[in-house]
């Protein structure tokens, strides 16, 4: 079993254990699903609220654009699957819960330079740092509101005519939390699509934990080396973690 923790949030338990659920009723998600999009919320409102009051213009920038390739690719369905990784993040556009002035400015981007939100945004912050194309603006005394009114998307172009993106890490994140939230409701209320992907993508991320540690037990068992277990107590949940005993 592999335990992953974040501070002041709590343990989930990943591996065989999740892979090995209970039967639920179809129109029900599972405890673990449960507990992923629970997770997923707290980690991302705690890493967002901690970048905007911590002044991190530019990692809050580049986190802000994971989190759009991230739910996009719950959206589509695709998040693990290499190759994908430009049509997650224009999935995240094409939510219904964002703004449609988002999808209008990528459209016209990607028309007339080549070029759009996933080229200049994303990865210019990635292997550029901000030096492809962009302005970052953030208001570190207020993390959790808008800076401007709903109809300016956090994503805009600048009106000096330099044709450099602006992104303001406030008013993303804003958008970014509550099409997050409208796609997580959907996705525990209902049998639709996005349910559907979801649970693909959930079977993948089982997928992968659990042939990690049989990866992990593998080494183990042909190396010859013993390993013990460490109880370790954290907020009601057992972590546990393997300690290999090296013999010389």
């Amino acid at each position: 079993m592999l335990i992953t923790c974040g501070e002041d949030i709590g343990c989930i338990k990943w591996g065989k254990a999740m892979v090995e659920e209970e039967n639920h009723p179809d129109d029900m998600l599972s405890k673990e699903e449960e507990a992923i999009l629970r997770k997923m919320k707290e980690w991302m409102d705690h890493d967002i609220d901690a970048m905007i009051k911590g002044g991190c213009n530019v990692s809050c920038a580049t986190l802000l654009s994971i989190f759009m390739e991230v739910l996009g690719g719950i959206a589509e369905g695709t998040l693990m699957e290499l190759g994908k990784e430009k049509d997650r993040f224009e999935g995240f556009l094409r939510l219904n819960w964002l703004s449609k002035r988002y999808k209008t400015l990528n459209n016209t981007l990607s028309r007339e330079k080549r070029k759009g939100f996933y080229e200049i945004f994303r990865c210019n912050l990635v292997h550029s740092y901000f030096f492809g194309g962009l302005d970052i603006e953030n208001n570190p005394k207020d993390p959790t509101s808008r800076l401007h009114t709903d109809d300016v998307p956090g994503i805009r172009e600048a009106e000096d005519g330099s044709g450099r993106l602006i992104i303001n890490c406030n008013d993303l994140a804003y958008d970014i939390k509550k099409a997050r939230d409208d796609l997580f409701r959907i996705i525990r209320e209902g049998n639709g699509k996005y349910r559907e992907n979801f649970r693909t993508v959930f079977k993948k991320i089982q997928q992968s934990l659990s042939k990690k540690e049989d990866e992990i037990a593998t080494e183990l068992t042909e190396s010859h080396r013993g390993y013990t277990d460490l109880i370790v107590e954290k907020d009601g949940e057992g972590l546990r973690k393997e300690i290999e005993n090296r013999s010389t």
